[in-house]
């Protein structure tokens, strides 16, 4: 059964918040969509009710850029939308978006919501496990490619927002970029069960990216697998057409494997 609602917190970017409960969940499992993520419903579906049969009720998380432009023109920064992923995920814990308090919770995410995944679970003790896809192992990785065109705020705007936009993220990055939004830092000091999983022929994260991350990383804990010939997306398009591409196939499977070992 699916649910969907606008999570609204004080301060923070709202979120839409779509529910998949499998009706018998042993644990819960977020994830979260940054501006990166296709809007792909029928992906969505497919990944959310395939983990869903393995007992796991599952919370897609999306921000919501166009209520909160609405009202607060352009300002917008990453942190803005960590604070709202926490935000939401110590409500989850708390039983706030589920009929129970869930017994064990997890997280994942796709690219720069992989990234935002392992944020915030480094201050979130509630989340016991994480997994990645594609994750990105900093938030100002297009850099040097945008500055050589003359352009340095460009490819740091979400494709939703205005591109002045890209001037906030940059300040919010050299401001943070050491601390609450260090990818490094967080993957240090995680110290929880970690998947990523990348896509040999992945051309968005290049394979030396994520072995920066599975380096540091707690090495009991941090687990690297490769999935042959699949790229950010495992082989899928928009929109999603099935069966499903072996990648992704694998990609599910070792996801739905990893969070079976952790949260059950």
């Amino acid at each position: 059964m699916r649910r969907d609602l606008t999570w609204h917190s004080q301060t923070t970017i709202p979120l839409s918040v779509s529910c998949y409960e499998s009706g018998r969940a042993q644990g819960c499992l977020i994830w979260l969509q940054s501006w990166d993520q296709p809007d792909n419903p029928v992906f969505v579906s497919h990944v959310c009710e395939y983990l869903a049969a393995a007992c796991l009720d599952v919370i897609v998380v999306r921000p919501a850029y166009e209520i909160w432009l609405e009202a607060h023109a352009d300002v917008y920064t990453y942190t803005q939308e960590l604070q709202a992923y926490r935000s939401l995920i110590h409500a989850c814990a708390c039983g706030h978006l589920s009929a129970t308090q869930p017994a064990s919770l997890g997280l994942m995410g796709i690219g720069m919501g992989g990234t935002m995944s392992l944020l915030a679970a480094w201050h979130e003790p509630q989340v016991q496990a994480v997994v990645t896809w594609g994750a990105m192992p900093r938030l100002d990785r297009y850099d040097a490619d945008v500055i050589a065109d003359r352009h340095p705020y460009k490819s740091l705007t979400p494709p939703r927002l205005p591109m002045q936009t890209g001037l906030m993220l940059r300040e919010d990055i050299t401001a943070h970029g050491h601390s609450t939004l260090s990818v490094r830092e967080a993957i240090r000091q995680l110290r929880r069960p970690l998947l990523l999983l990348h896509g040999t022929a992945d051309t968005e994260v290049p394979l030396h990216e994520v072995e920066l991350l599975h380096i540091f990383g707690d090495p009991d804990q941090t687990h690297l697998r490769l999935i042959p010939h699949g790229d950010q997306t495992w082989g899928c398009t928009c929109p999603f057409i099935t069966p499903p591409p072996t990648q992704l196939s694998l990609a599910l499977s070792f996801t739905r494997d990893f969070f079976e070992a952790s949260l059950m």
